[in-house]
């Protein structure tokens, strides 16, 4: 009357199969959905640095080290928050990861007269290899000129 032991266990390796495709369709949207975000920031970030150069007459400098990036969630450029607020940063900042550069951060170089800012993706690949920068590794937007600022190493 009842069902077997093999019955059973068919039963229960089915229903964690499809447990383990739906935890993997979710996972892919989240990527996707965090990969949509950083596109928009660094949309939002290149208007704002637009609108700051064409007030100041020159991007503003990374309140870092000017002469390397300098990650957006520890040291946004001074006087951008006046275009933008809060200066955007990667999404994975908030759960605290990509903290550091090596880490994959959206970061951001400039010597005044051009900019650069990099982010690295998690799914959108093809973006990363066809953007025209340096490194294929980093989705990079740029200004004129801006594009010979070498991020370094790729994130793991």
């Amino acid at each position: 009357m009842g069902f077997t032991l093999i019955e059973l266990l068919v039963v229960i390796a089915i229903i964690g199969l499809l447990a383990t495709l739906a935890a993997v369709a979710v996972n892919n949207a989240r990527q996707k959905g965090r990969d949509t975000t950083r596109k928009g920031n660094i949309s939002q970030l290149k208007n704002a640095l637009e609108l700051y150069y064409q007030q100041n007459g020159a991007f503003p400098q990374p309140a870092g080290n000017p002469a390397g990036f300098q990650c957006l969630n520890t040291d946004p450029p001074v006087g951008l928050a006046t275009y933008i607020t809060p200066v955007p940063t990667d999404p994975l900042n908030t759960s605290g990861l990509r903290l550091t550069l090596a880490d994959g951060c959206m970061a951001y170089r400039s010597n005044g007269s051009h900019y650069k800012i990099i982010a690295a993706m998690e799914l959108d690949t093809d973006i990363m290899d066809n953007d025209g920068g340096v490194r294929s590794c980093w989705y990079e937007v740029y200004s004129q000129y801006g594009q010979s600022f070498d991020p370094g190493s790729c994130p793991p």
